[in-house]
C-alpha cells in the first residue's frame, strides 16, 4: 500500500467517526424544549356576580407565552391550575380564553400566546360591587399562590408559579 492510500483510508475513518460523534450529540440535544414566560405584569381576578348555593368561582387570568425551542413540533394537551391554600396545593378548574383551545399544535422553533384561567369555587357571598368583584375574596389568602401545569403531548410538564396580591386598601 502506498502512503497515500493509507492517508485516504485514514481521512475516511477519521471523518466517518467525526460524523457518528456529531450525530449523537445532535440526537441526544434534541429533546422537547417547551418554555413558557407570564407575559402580564399582574395576575388579574374577578369574582361571579351571584353566589349558587352558597358559593361562587373567584377566577384568576394569567397571560403568557409558550415557547417550543425544539426543533421537533409538539403538542399542549391541556392545563391544570393548583392554588396554594392552608399549606398545601389545592386543585382548581381552568379555563382558556375563547382565542386559545387544547390541543394546541406548536410547530418547531414557534412562539403561541396563551390566556389560562384559573378558578377557584369560594364559600359565601361574592363582592357587592364591581371594585369588590374585581379582586380575589376576603376568605383567599393574601398573597395568593397559583401554579398553571402546561401538559405537552412528549416531554416534562410546563409548570408556571405566579402570585396575586390584593391592591392595597385606598
Amino acid at each position: 500500500m502506498e502512503l497515500l492510500d493509507i492517508l485516504t483510508l485514514s481521512g475516511s475513518a477519521v471523518a466517518a467517526f467525526l460524523s457518528v460523534i456529531v450525530y449523537f450529540k445532535t440526537a441526544n440535544r434534541e429533546r422537547p424544549r417547551l418554555f413558557s414566560r407570564i407575559t402580564s405584569k399582574t395576575i388579574k381576578a374577578n369574582q361571579d356576580l351571584w353566589a349558587s348555593e352558597g358559593k361562587f368561582r373567584n377566577y384568576f387570568y394569567a397571560e403568557m407565552i409558550i415557547a417550543n425551542q425544539s426543533l421537533l413540533p409538539n403538542a399542549l394537551l391541556g392545563a391544570k391550575s393548583f392554588f396554594y391554600i392552608d399549606n398545601h396545593w389545592k386543585e382548581g378548574e381552568t379555563l382558556c380564553h375563547e382565542s386559545f383551545s387544547f390541543p394546541c399544535n406548536l410547530p418547531s422553533m414557534s412562539t403561541s400566546p396563551v390566556r389560562i384561567n384559573a378558578l377557584i369555587w369560594v364559600q359565601g357571598a361574592p363582592g357587592a360591587d364591581n371594585q369588590a368583584r374585581s379582586l380575589s375574596h376576603e376568605s383567599l389568602p393574601d398573597p395568593l399562590y397559583i401554579r398553571f401545569e402546561l401538559e405537552p403531548l412528549s416531554g416534562k410538564p410546563v409548570v408556571m408559579d405566579c402570585e396575586y396580591k390584593r391592591p392595597p386598601k385606598s
